[in-house]
């Protein structure tokens, strides 16, 4: 449990090196289908002018977004997995 936490917490410090949000919110689910089964974790980065924008603030604000089709581009992605891939493992989460 100890390694699941370090890592959360250096892929928020990641995220918020990369992308600079104003939170960032940690989603989890463990069913399917409304039956446990696995675990999914959803690490999503919010920024105020999100929650202006879209009638849910928080958590629901991810179910918002869906609706809407706000994806970030290929390029972008690859941008961010880039950097990302770089920072992981050099900050200091401390």
């Amino acid at each position: 449990m100890r390694e699941l936490g370090l890592l959360l917490r250096s892929v928020t410090a990641t995220i918020r090196v990369i992308l600079k949000p104003d939170q960032i919110y940690i989603y989890f689910w463990s069913h399917a289908g409304l039956k446990p089964g696995y675990l999914h974790f959803v690490i999503q980065p919010s920024w105020n002018n999100l929650k202006r924008k879209y009638q849910h603030p928080d958590p629901f604000l991810q179910v918002d977004t869906f609706k809407v089709n706000l994806l970030p581009s290929n390029k972008k992605i690859e941008t961010f997995c880039k950097k990302a891939k770089g920072l992981i493992g050099s900050l200091d989460c401390n």
